[in-house]
């Protein structure tokens, strides 16, 4: 069901039913996630991804997307750290930019790779 609020873009019943769930599954968890990097509330989306007690590759390859589009190359390579298989993660789209984040960092060309939190 949160699936479902998800995709037709009504967060608030989402949230709420989300919160009411004795049992979360990883697809619900993700679900939350998706919504609120899918309207820029990184915020948000990393609270969730920081209280899930197992986190997936696909809830990694979501924020660190999020963080991309954003343009927080730091906290997105943060992440790409964090995540628990990187080799699944970096066939995502952002890893073109991941390399180019590590390229400027090997040659100093970036000021700052601290990450928001």
């Amino acid at each position: 069901m949160v699936v479902g609020y998800v995709k037709v873009g009504d967060m608030v019943e989402a949230k709420r039913l989300f919160d009411e769930m004795p049992q979360r599954n990883v697809a619900s968890w993700n679900a939350m996630i998706w919504n609120f990097v899918k309207v820029r509330d990184l915020g948000n989306a990393r609270v969730v991804l920081d209280a899930m007690p197992e986190k997936s590759v696909v809830s990694f390859t979501i924020m660190i997307d999020g963080y991309v589009k954003a343009g927080d190359m730091a906290t997105s390579r943060f992440l790409f750290d964090q995540a628990p298989e990187r080799i699944l993660v970096s066939l995502m789209s952002a890893s073109s930019q991941l390399v180019a984040l590590y390229v400027c960092t090997m040659f100093g060309y970036t000021t700052s790779i601290r990450p928001r939190r």
